[in-house]
């Protein structure tokens, strides 16, 4: 299982790569969530990405780089607007750019999968 100091080492590595280290490093926490189909959530007020504590899946790094990803974008978009906009085509645009990167052009996969499981895309 993916731990903290796994989560710490990898978003470090993808805010040096992707955002110039400009994010700030959230507080990590881990809650129960009401699904187990949510990985993670931004909570822009306490500033901390929060991990679904019943989610089995986030067990290997690349599914954590995809999660935190996904996060990171949340923190980039809140700290360029000072307004937590979800889904917006924005945050979608800015991460299909993202996974393009990472995952070797299958971010449109990628994005229509979290689509399908995202409750407040626009």
């Amino acid at each position: 299982m993916i731990d903290k100091e796994d989560i710490l080492k990898v978003f470090d590595n993808l805010n040096k790569k992707y955002f110039q280290n400009l994010l700030y490093r959230p507080i990590f926490d881990w809650e129960t969530f009401s699904t187990d189909e949510i990985y993670a959530s931004f909570d822009s007020f306490g500033r901390r990405i929060i991990f679904n504590r019943t989610c089995g899946k986030l067990n290997n790094e690349v599914i954590l780089i995809e999660v935190l990803l996904h996060e990171m974008v949340h923190i980039n978009l809140y700290e360029k607007y000072n307004d937590k906009k979800d889904h917006t085509d924005e945050f979608w645009q800015e991460l299909k750019i993202l996974y393009d990167k990472e995952f070797h052009g299958n971010g449109e996969k990628l994005i229509e999968m979290q689509k399908k499981l995202c409750r407040n895309w626009a």
